[in-house]
């Protein structure tokens, strides 16, 4: 394996970046009845949340399949080690085209719904508006629980890359149990399992999140590939993994 040895310690960073916590917060208010380690934290939060920007939250979450079109797609923000009101900035003077990339993801946009063209036709506006809301979500009911968070975001970037340097095979290996290195390619198992060789890859990048679990949330755009990893922290639901979600058990019935 020394090889992929050195490929990881040349082509792996380990970034926290405060913006994406804030999506990924965004992704589980949004749907959060399988993140149970922070359902107790989305209850809270929404019944907080006036139901203007509650609206908002849910109209934008729609589009953008559930915001994860937000965390699958190129660093058009340079997000690395931002604070979230330089990021919103960022997102407020982006070039229409990759806003709607940003936003709805990468298609043709042939086939969209009725609130996507809306988007489609005043992009601008729709912008402004997702600006104004996340500034408000950040400063409002978001910027206290990242204050929280924080700590234990910045100490497992510095754990990650002090396990990266010690043995940088089993360190990236133990990032999730559904994604796996081998000698050749890298292997995410998803509904699909999605295979990359090392030669495709410029850099994988591994985002900290207290937000995605039980995900293996990834963006598959090569040649930039990126992971979460899912940070715990003091005080969290320690029983989740034996609690079936409700989502999950009215599949299972069926």
């Amino acid at each position: 394996m020394d090889k992929v040895n050195i490929w990881i310690k040349k082509h792996v960073r380990v970034i926290y970046s405060p913006f994406r916590e804030l999506l990924t917060s965004l992704h589980v208010l949004h749907n959060p009845a399988h993140h149970l380690t922070r359902l107790e934290w989305a209850e809270k939060t929404k019944e907080a949340i006036s139901k203007p920007h509650w609206k908002m939250i849910q109209f934008f979450g729609e589009i953008s399949n559930e915001w994860l079109n937000f965390l699958d797609l190129d660093d058009y923000l340079l997000l690395e080690e931002k604070h979230v009101e330089e990021a919103i900035e960022r997102l407020r003077l982006l070039p229409e085209q990759q806003f709607l990339a940003f936003l709805l993801g990468k298609s043709d946009f042939t086939d969209v719904n009725t609130n996507q063209q809306k988007v489609l036709k005043k992009p601008n506006y729709y912008r402004n508006l997702l600006c104004d809301l996340l500034y408000d979500y950040q400063q409002n009911y978001f910027a206290r629980e990242l204050y929280r968070m924080e700590p234990w975001l910045i100490k497992s970037v510095h754990e990650l890359k002090k396990a990266i340097a010690a043995n940088p095979y089993e360190a990236i290996n133990a990032i999730h149990p559904r994604f796996r290195l081998d000698s050749k390619s890298i292997r995410f198992y998803k509904a699909n399992t999605w295979f990359f060789s090392y030669e495709e890859i410029e850099t994988l990048t591994i985002y900290p999140s207290s937000f995605i679990a039980p995900h293996l949330l990834v963006g598959l755009e090569v040649p930039a590939i990126i992971v979460y990893l899912h940070v715990s922290f003091p005080n969290q639901l320690g029983t989740s993994q034996d609690i079936v979600p409700i989502d999950l058990l009215s599949t299972l019935a069926a």
